[in-house]
């Protein structure tokens, strides 16, 4: 496995193919690109609503709410944008996986406002 998690989720190296690793009990899944992500969660059956995004190369995270891969940073590539799902009314899950996602992912600054 690639992935340090011990460091902070923009420094993880994706090569290649996808990688799930759970943290403190949070299912992550890291992308080297969002089409990637975003392909990926509409057809693997092991990412689940409320799992956690990655993709480190573009400092972006996001949370799968419900079949939506949504990012809650800035950046956001080919996911939709946080305020765009909480529009949708699909803020509860998303809310919910939350504070899970800052603590597995231990991001610094890529939060959008």
């Amino acid at each position: 496995m690639a992935i340090d998690v011990a460091a902070p989720a923009n420094q993880w190296v994706v090569k290649g193919m996808p990688e799930s690793v759970t943290i403190q009990g949070v299912r992550v899944h890291v992308f080297p690109d969002t089409v990637m992500c975003y392909n990926d969660t509409q057809v693997r059956e092991d990412i689940k609503d409320g799992d956690v995004l990655v993709v480190p190369s573009d400092e972006i995270v996001g949370i799968l709410v419900e079949a939506w891969p949504t990012a809650i940073t800035a950046h956001y590539g080919e996911l939709h944008r946080f305020r765009a799902v909480v529009h949708e009314n699909r803020c509860v899950a998303a809310l919910s996986a939350f504070a899970p996602c800052r603590v597995a992912t231990g991001w610094r600054g890529w939060l959008g406002a």
